[in-house]
């Protein structure tokens, strides 16, 4: 009896042992990649910073993530797995950010000449068109997450690292170094001008920053689709915006007069043209009608003369008497005819 609790103890203590020396069962990890993200792979046992040369652009949608050993101890067990590789993920989705008051993200603000303060609204669409324009948005953009965890050497698999890694969002990124380049751009424009002149010229201005803003978006890999401007100025002043929209009323009310006014004076020209169209029409009228009795008078004068001309050629054609009988030789004398 002794020796089987002896034989079993043994047993179990082999087993421990045996079992403190087996390494954790290496568990890869499966990543998926969206349509609408652009993934690299990236070898974790070379470099894992996202450079060019070590950065590869991944087809599939789903990869799969090996892991490799990292002894720590003189035990078999003892160590991790670590993966082998990491995945870097770029959406390219289109965004859409609101720059005005109510929001969250960053409002332009400028002065005037005048040093009148005041915000200027705006709305931009952006993306990120291409797979080349992914990499090198992840160059500029590279997520930070990772760096922001501790180090867990605890961890035994390589399914239980953060393998899969994003890049800054683009709305994020675009109110981070684009935004003050649209500020900066309005900033300088509006400085210039008078206040009176401001509003005219927003939409002017707005496109001006629009295209500085393309060109530096570019650089990052970052499509600028839309720069707009949303509403009118927001001064910082209440009252003077409150005088600002009693002018806009007064500037509305003499537009609508105006054009009241245009309308007005297009109906009468209206009105003339149809009056001097319809005497135009009178005068053709009675010329056509002066010029149809001359016509009848012309054709009367023809056939008066058509008919004298046909009894002059009547009396031409007829026969005259070869013999002439005179009974009266005076008449004869008085003719020359004859000498007395």
């Amino acid at each position: 009896m002794k020796n089987i609790r002896l034989f079993f103890l043994f047993t179990v203590l082999v087993s421990l042992m045996l079992t403190g020396c087996i390494r954790a069962y290496n568990r890869p990890a499966v990543v998926q990649i969206e349509t609408n993200e652009t993934a690299f792979l990236v070898d974790m046992r070379s470099d894992s910073s996202a450079s060019a040369d070590v950065m590869t652009k991944i087809q599939r949608k789903d990869v799969l993530i090996d892991g490799y050993w990292v002894q720590t101890g003189r035990l078999p067990n003892s160590g991790y797995w670590r993966p082998t590789q990491k995945v870097l993920v770029v959406s390219r989705k289109p965004v859409e950010i609101y720059w005005s008051e109510s929001g969250l993200d960053p409002t332009v603000r400028a002065v005037s000449s005048e040093s009148v303060g005041f915000k200027v609204p705006l709305v931009v669409n952006a993306t990120i068109q291409s797979d080349e324009d992914a990499s090198a948005y992840l160059k500029w953009f590279k997520s930070n997450r990772e760096a922001n965890q501790s180090v867990q050497w605890e961890r035994i698999n390589a399914s239980e690292w953060p393998i899969r890694e994003e890049a800054e969002p683009l709305e994020s990124a675009i109110n981070r170094v684009i935004f003050p380049v649209v500020n900066n751009k309005l900033s300088e424009l509006f400085l210039q001008i008078p206040i009176i002149e401001c509003e005219s010229k927003r939409v002017e201005f707005v496109a001006q920053a629009f295209e500085a803003a393309r060109v530096e978006a570019a650089k990052y890999g970052i499509t600028l689709l839309i720069l707009s401007s949303t509403d009118g100025l927001l001064y910082d002043d209440s009252e003077f915006q409150k005088r600002i929209n009693d002018l806009a009323v007064a500037k509305m009310r003499e537009n609508v007069l105006r054009q009241d006014q245009a309308n007005a004076m297009a109906e009468q020209r209206v009105k003339t043209t149809q009056a001097e169209t319809e005497a135009s029409v009178a005068r053709i009228q009675g010329q056509t009608v002066d010029i149809q009795r001359r016509q009848m008078e012309i054709e009367g004068q023809r056939l008066i003369y058509q008919a004298q001309a046909d009894a002059i050629r009547t009396q031409a054609n007829k026969a005259w008497p070869t013999t002439l009988v005179v009974e009266d030789l005076a008449m004869l004398g008085s003719l020359g005819l004859v000498q007395r």
